[in-house]
């Protein structure tokens, strides 16, 4: 599992280490810089997956300054505020930040929006997915025989003959190779369906809803 790393900016020592030692404690994450400035988490070590940055409402300028010196580090920033304000959390998300927890927020709350904000930053990363180009006839063929159906079943139900089935699934097998998804086992053939749409994680067929 790779671990969520995470700096900290807080002016209080205090803060500082309190925040430190709950992340630090999640089996998921890895707090790789906790300083009392912003220039010192920019500067130090590998890329962040998230940054918590202490804010105050009214921070403005200052605030957008920060993000962005913090998302040259790959880091999605959620800003921690002391206490609430009208209008703070918009004010957050216009200078660039993804969520707002404040410091009185039950510390299993602020563990949940570091994850999420991970999990958020990760997807939009990622690369989208190659479609392998299947014909009709290919989706069906996938979708009976990654749901659990022998070769043998779904030329019964499809009217075709045993070894039509297997052309298919050969070709089938070469089309997610050439999108760089290869799924040389059966279990690879059925994360494909349900990656594309093609059956549920139960096996279930999709196609036709």
């Amino acid at each position: 599992m790779e671990r969520i790393r995470v700096g900290i900016v807080d002016g209080s020592p205090v803060i500082l280490m309190g925040l430190a030692a709950l992340l630090g404690a999640q089996p998921d994450m890895h707090v790789a810089v906790a300083e009392t400035t912003v220039d010192r988490v920019a500067e130090a070590g590998p890329p962040l997956d998230v940054v918590l940055l202490e804010a105050d409402p009214g921070g403005g300028a200052a605030l957008r300054a920060a993000v962005r010196r913090l998302a040259r580090r790959d880091a999605r920033v959620v800003a921690v505020a002391a206490r609430p304000g009208a209008g703070w959390g918009r004010e957050v998300r216009a200078a660039g930040a993804v969520a707002l927890v404040h410091k009185r927020d039950e510390p299993s709350a602020i563990v949940h929006v570091v994850r999420e904000a991970a999990r958020a930053g990760r997807d939009r990363s990622r690369p989208p997915r190659r479609r392998a180009g299947l014909t009709g006839r290919e989706a069906e063929v996938l979708a009976l025989y990654a749901a659990g159906r022998t070769a043998g079943e779904v030329a019964v139900l499809l009217y075709i003959s045993r070894e039509t089935v297997h052309d298919h699934i050969r070709r089938i097998r070469a089309k997610y190779a050439a999108a760089e998804r290869a799924a040389p086992t059966k279990v690879d053939l059925f994360r494909r369906a349900v990656e594309d749409g093609l059956i549920d994680d139960r096996g279930h067929a999709l196609a036709d809803g």
